[in-house]
């Protein structure tokens, strides 16, 4: 008996989970095309919305803003709105500057927008990528833009992280009849992450310096701070690393590689508070044996009343240096004043060959008094 309705129970129980399979699978479709109509209407609803917002007008806006903050004139020659990671704002043909002498023009830029702020036509570009633009600086620099316009700018447009792929950038300087070129770089790769109201940001740029033979290597990375106010940044954590490797100097390289142009790396930093007392270095060093050239260690001391370079120790080809500068502000102009050298090095001929004297080999002693730079301006 027991075993007879052991039998009924197990049968029933595989009857009720034999009909409940179709349920269950009938929901779980009815579900899926729920979910699919409504992705539909949602792409309708949101392809309807977007083709409501004027690009014209928008494009015309962000021409103004940027002129009027850069000094110079912007022309953006059309837009369209796009997917990439999100709904995106592609503009092309972007110039900056006047048609003799353009200061940038980018082929391409995407701009990641923020969605809510669509919904009050606002345009809020939260994160910018800019493909192969082509930058020229003219020197002496006109119509220089106002100090702290770049944290302006991406304060107002909401930028959180700037990509920069593939640029170049050309240095000029200007002549009395045209302009010689004093600087090429290429493959420049940049991004500004994090530069939002009352929050440091970092910069990193990594490109290429053209010079004769191998083009050196470019290292930049650097903490910007919060705001352009010298009260706020001297009481901020400041960290700068900048290398530059296989830069060709001109000048001969030492007697075991005659003929050859002496390949450097340069390397320096800048870490601390300005207003405390940052840290400053500097080396340069040969490429031949790692043989370091040059040497510079420093403090920089920030405040009201001056700038201050104290504590300056260096080493040139064995030469040791000293000395300071500093920046005073006085009602309403400013001095320059300080100096760096050397005083009372023995000379010897070790010391002369190195500096590569000729007639070094028959020297026999002497002394150096003094070698000083001095400013006061």
């Amino acid at each position: 008996m027991h075993e007879s309705a052991l039998s009924c129970r197990n049968n029933l129980h595989f009857q009720l989970s034999a009909s409940m399979d179709p349920t269950i699978a009938k929901f779980f479709r009815r579900a899926l095309y729920v979910l699919l109509l409504l992705l539909a209407v949602l792409v309708i609803i949101a392809s309807i919305f977007l083709s409501y917002l004027d690009l014209d007008d928008y494009r015309h806006e962000l021409e103004q803003e940027l002129s009027l903050a850069l000094e110079q004139p912007v022309q953006i020659g059309r837009g369209k709105l796009t997917f990439h990671h999100g709904i995106a704002l592609r503009l092309q043909d972007l110039r900056i500057g006047p048609p003799e002498g353009l200061l940038a023009e980018v082929p391409s830029l995407t701009a990641n927008l923020k969605i809510a702020p669509l919904f009050e036509g606002q345009f809020i570009l939260e994160r910018v990528e800019i493909d192969s633009p082509s930058l020229q600086v003219w020197l002496p620099i006109r119509n220089r833009p106002k100090r702290g316009t770049t944290h302006q700018l991406t304060d107002q447009l909401g930028i959180r992280i700037l990509t920069i792929r593939d640029a170049s950038l050309k240095i000029h300087q200007r002549l009395e009849i045209g302009s010689k070129q004093l600087l090429s770089l290429d493959n420049l790769h940049t991004e500004l992450r994090g530069w939002q109201p009352n929050q440091p940001a970092t910069l990193t740029i990594n490109g290429q310096l053209q010079q004769a033979g191998q083009p050196a290597e470019l290292l930049l990375d650097v903490t910007l701070p919060s705001s352009p106010d010298p009260a706020i940044w001297r009481k901020e954590e400041f960290n700068y690393q900048l290398s530059v490797k296989n830069l060709a100097t001109g000048f001969p390289a030492d007697k075991e590689h005659p003929g050859a142009s002496a390949i450097v790396t340069l390397t320096s930093s800048l870490t601390g508070t300005p207003g405390e007392g940052a840290q400053l270095e500097a080396a340069v060093t040969s490429n031949y044996g790692q043989n370091k050239l040059f040497s510079l260690s420093g403090r920089w001391l920030s405040a009201v009343e001056q700038e201050a370079v104290t504590a300056l120790r260096g080493d040139l080809l064995g030469l040791p240096l000293e000395g300071e500068f500093y920046l005073l502000r006085q009602d309403q102009r400013q001095l320059l004043a300080g100096r760096f050298g050397a005083t009372d090095v023995q000379l010897t001929r070790q010391f002369l060959e190195r500096w590569q004297i000729p007639g070094a080999d028959t020297f026999l002693e002497g002394k150096l008094e003094r070698l000083a730079l001095v400013l006061e301006k």
